[in-house]
């Protein structure tokens, strides 16, 4: 039988490195997290922006092709 493991959250405080008895290794990957997900924000922003991109030159040339008000909706929609 396979010994049963109990997962459990621990404050931020309680959490020390056994070694040196510190918490700095827990603000250290507070701010490694931190700077990741900072990443992924600007990644984020920069791809929406290049799509809206995208899609404003789409909706001009099938304006210029004659496209109505109503298949434009429908188009995004």
């Amino acid at each position: 039988m396979a010994p049963r493991f109990k997962y459990r959250l621990l404050p931020l405080q309680d959490y020390h490195n056994e070694f040196t008895g510190s918490n700095r290794t827990a603000y250290s990957m507070l701010c490694v997290a931190f700077i990741i997900v900072l990443i992924a924000v600007v990644n984020y922003i920069n791809l929406t922006t290049v799509r809206s991109i995208e899609r404003a030159r789409e909706i001009g040339l099938r304006k210029v092709l004659g496209a109505s008000r109503v298949a434009l909706v429908r188009q995004f929609l």
